[in-house]
């Protein structure tokens, strides 16, 4: 039988900018794909932010003027799909696995890395159904996905927690939720479905401790790995201050692809 490796787990909820998080994924991937760290999950949030996929275009998704005008970051993640709302009661999860473990070919099996979450979604109330790109409770979006094989296996997923005053203006802040939507053949366009929060659903108080361990655990057991609580390193926050500067603070990044 495989012996069973380390998963660093970090639950880094510190509020940030979007673009100061988004760094942090590429940094801690390539530290994780050159052996320099181990697999890691790492739980993190967002400010009040617009997402826009890898290869997606600013103006057709996203307007920007409502966001100029709320406060709302709008920034590029390096993975491809479409745009998402990030606010405070929004979970981000990510999974970082080095390509060396043969996990190139899992990472098409998304179920691999959703299910644990579907299983601890269901024990604690839910009837979740997975997607190709997430999780739903009848027609309810609860969970979106998203991933890059640039470096070793990036998986990142976010949980509506709970619900917040933002999600109000859903349709003023994508333009996919507008009903005069049509995407453009030239980049990948955003395919919207109507959200919910597991709160919402299950009724509060969501007890989330609970449900963290639960779903650790679970994931732990998925990837054969053995959940250990670590940090950031040093040089793995170097690295991000890097990339937030030169890259995911950029306009030549985040607005890559001119209207």
């Amino acid at each position: 039988m495989e012996e069973k490796g380390t998963l660093r787990v970090i639950k880094d909820l510190t509020l940030r900018k979007a673009s100061s998080n988004l760094a942090l994924e590429e940094s801690l991937a390539k530290h994780v794909d050159g052996g320099m760290s181990p697999p890691t999950v790492r739980f993190w949030r967002n400010s009040f932010s617009a997402i826009v996929g890898r290869s997606q275009r600013v103006s057709n998704e996203v307007d920007t003027g409502f966001c100029r005008t709320h406060g709302v970051e709008i920034a590029r993640r390096p993975s491809g799909g479409g745009s998402v709302i990030h606010h405070p009661e929004n979970l981000n999860y990510s999974i970082y696995l080095p390509s060396d473990r043969d996990h190139r070919n899992k990472e098409l099996k998304t179920q691999l890395y959703v299910e644990p979450l579907l299983e601890a979604l269901n024990g604690s109330g839910l009837k979740a159904r997975p997607s190709v790109n997430g999780i739903y409770v009848d027609e309810m979006k609860i969970s979106g996905t998203a991933q890059s094989c640039r470096w070793g296996v990036l998986f990142h997923g976010t949980l509506l927690l709970r619900d917040h005053d933002i999600m109000s203006h859903m349709k003023e802040l994508l333009l996919a939720h507008d009903g005069e939507y049509r995407g453009d053949d030239n980049y990948v366009s955003s395919d919207p479905s109507p959200v919910a929060s597991v709160e919402e659903l299950i009724g509060p108080p969501f007890r989330v401790s609970g449900f963290f361990d639960s779903w650790i655990g679970l994931l732990g057991e998925a990837l054969n790995f053995t959940p250990l609580n670590g940090s950031i390193s040093q040089q793995e926050w170097g690295k991000a201050r890097e990339l937030a500067r030169d890259k995911y603070q950029a306009d030549r990044w985040n607005y890559r692809f001119k209207a």
